[in-house]
């Protein structure tokens, strides 16, 4: 499993409409079998990474089991919405919404609003895959998120699914992204050699991956938040100590935006190959998501040994590591 893309789809509730109105959402709620608490947006993920400085809410106090909740957000995205102690994955954008119903009793389906949640609940019920559904529904903003989630499996599928998409919505906020990410591929196809990545060790000291032409070179790129990526790690380990001694180097390449939570992880995590920050992390401008198209972790980039991108894998692939190397070795 991937660490966004596929889990997301379990927690989906209400998809954005394709006008992003910029008067904020309100979601109005009346819910029976809780007098108080709070109501408060407690994550936003939205598959760029960009967290809760795209939200712009504040809490608000249950009363009586009512409460109007009122915010802004950046753009269209899921957020894990906090409604007393129970907590609903939806998919927000800035419309009005209602909920309603027994507090026990509340599900994603609970939250109402917009064209899009009968999208998803249609997509929901159908049992169709995510392509299956872009292609029958190109149209709906729903399609847009879905298309641009699975735009890191490859070019491939990121191209036909932006070709599926009506005109009006690849101008959308997801439809745009999605393009930078066809763009993105196409440039690492026309310039197959590794991008000028800015990347510094434990010293804080700048490390070129030049200096490793010659061997195979296996990028592991994580984060310490990564909970897939740091369970990989004694498979890597494994690996590594099967290549140690031949021309292959390990380089695990962290997207953390914390150095001190990147450097604690490190030493817990007692990895004896070469470890480095990525500047920009996941950051728009610079970082391996501009780069390197890379969308989500953990993520593996092979090396052959003239600095080439051999293979590129996600982590449904990462099993397949072994044989790249021995096929560039």
């Amino acid at each position: 499993m991937k660490v966004w893309i596929k889990p997301l789809i379990s927690l989906l509730c209400v998809l954005p409409s394709l006008v992003f109105a910029a008067n904020g959402f309100m979601i109005t709620g009346k819910i029976t079998g809780v007098k108080n608490g709070t109501v408060a947006i407690v994550d936003f993920m939205d598959g760029a990474q960009s967290g809760l400085k795209a939200v712009h809410a504040q809490s608000v106090r249950i009363s009586d089991g009512q409460f109007v909740f009122k915010g802004t957000l950046d753009h269209p995205g899921m957020v894990k919405l906090k409604i007393s102690t129970k907590f609903i994955s939806v998919f927000l954008d800035n419309q009005d919404y209602k909920i309603e119903g027994a507090f026990n009793a509340l599900t994603t389906n609970s939250l109402v609003g917009g064209q899009s949640n009968a999208d998803f609940i249609k997509f929901n019920k159908s049992g169709q895959s995510m392509t299956e559904f872009i292609k029958a529904n190109p149209k709906s903003m729903l399609s847009a998120y879905l298309a641009f989630i699975s735009s890191a499996e490859s070019a491939v599928l990121a191209k036909n699914c932006y070709a599926w998409l009506a005109n009006p919505i690849k101008q959308s906020w997801y439809g745009k992204r999605l393009k930078a990410v066809i763009d993105q591929y196409n440039r690492s196809a026309a310039l197959i050699d590794f991008p000028i990545l800015g990347l510094k060790n434990l010293d804080n000291q700048p490390i070129d991956l030049n200096k490793f032409k010659g061997s195979v070179v296996v990028l592991d790129f994580w984060a310490s938040w990564c909970g897939p990526c740091r369970a990989f790690i004694p498979k890597m380990k494994a690996l590594y100590e099967q290549y140690q001694h031949k021309a292959v180097r390990f380089v695990s390449i962290s997207a953390d935006d914390d150095r001190s939570n990147w450097q604690f992880a490190v030493a817990k995590e007692q990895m004896p190959w070469m470890q480095v920050l990525a500047d920009g992390g996941f950051t728009e401008a610079g970082g391996i998501k501009s780069l390197l198209s890379i969308y989500h972790i953990p993520y593996v980039i092979i090396l052959d040994k003239n600095g080439k991108i051999a293979s590129r894998l996600d982590f449904d692939h990462k099993g397949e590591i072994k044989s790249v190397v021995d096929r560039l070795l």
